[in-house]
């Protein structure tokens, strides 16, 4: 018999009974309780806060039921005050304009904290433009312009989005004909070359939306192009009705947080990254308090 091998292998599996024994697990009672709250303020909309707490991965959701909130804003003297719908979730229907300052107040049993923002400008789009084109590593696909008036007055941070909205044929086995139909949306999956877009290196990390700042067109009439990175055609098994272009004006700390969000969800997926974590403006907590505004334009197609 080899005893060097013999005596290593010994060696090896008490060195591995060893880890096993001294194996840190996760206590759940340990963690933080800390609050999480996602809340984005727009104009003349209804307001939905959604409110929790950090649990361990193998607990359930922890909703907050037994706190106030309430908003103060430079356009109104007293305290509005969220109502209760039901654990979780409070609502309040906004009052505010747009470039109104506000102040967001939580107030728990154990934390209090206030977060002061101001509604970006009204964003208006001027009009948006479908052609066809041929784009290097896709091919033929759908190209949108898009032009808008950016305002002057304040630095301004923005969110694009299209969706589609189709009719999905459903066929019965065995035949070509059509006995039935799915009215679906989906988001498009879009890119783009404009400088804008190139800036913002977060966009690499997604192609569900494009955000992107006005640093180099503030306060001019914008044009930007963005393309379709999975082109559709009419068939016989859908056919495209309608796109919906949305641009959102949106507060610096809620473009912030989506940016890391979509770096976030993405290095999840990833074997050799470990995920950031997310910006957050909620003290000693997690979550947005942010706030926007939008403006969309639906484009129909033939029938």
């Amino acid at each position: 018999m080899n005893f060097s091998r013999y005596y290593i292998g010994l060696f090896l599996l008490s060195l591995l009974s060893a880890c096993e024994q001294n194996n840190i697990h996760s206590n759940d009672s340990q963690i933080p309780q800390n609050q999480v709250i996602k809340a984005i303020i727009e104009p003349d909309n209804s307001i939905t806060a959604y409110c929790s707490r950090v649990t361990g991965i193998t607990q359930p959701y922890l909703l907050e039921s037994g706190i106030s909130i309430k908003i103060k804003s430079n356009k109104f003297p007293t305290d509005q005050w969220f109502n209760f719908t039901k654990e979780g979730i409070y609502q309040w229907d906004c009052t505010l304009k747009p470039r109104d300052s506000f102040i967001f107040t939580y107030q728990g049993v154990l934390d209090t904290f206030s977060i002061a923002d101001k509604i970006p400008s009204s964003i208006k789009l001027q009009s948006v433009d479908t052609s066809t084109s041929i784009v290097p590593g896709i091919g033929k696909t759908q190209v949108f312009t898009i032009r808008f008036r950016d305002s002057a007055i304040d630095k301004n941070w923005y969110q694009l989005l299209i969706k589609r909205q189709f009719i999905k044929y459903i066929f019965p086995a065995g035949s070509n004909i059509a006995n039935d139909s799915q009215l679906l949306t989906e988001t498009v999956r879009i890119d783009g070359n404009e400088l804008p877009f190139i800036r913002n290196t977060y966009n690499n990390y997604t192609d569900k939306s494009i955000l992107f700042s006005d640093e180099i067109f503030n306060g001019v009439n914008a044009k930007l192009q963005c393309h379709n990175l999975k082109p559709w055609t009419n068939s016989a098994q859908e056919k495209t009705l309608s796109v919906e272009v949305i641009l959102e004006n949106l507060s610096q700390p809620l473009y912030n947080y989506l940016n890391t969000e979509a770096a976030h969800l993405w290095q999840k997926q990833s074997v050799t990254q470990l995920p950031n974590p997310l910006f957050s403006n909620v003290p000693n907590g997690f979550g947005i308090v942010g706030s926007k505004t939008t403006d969309r334009k639906i484009i129909v197609y033939p029938k």
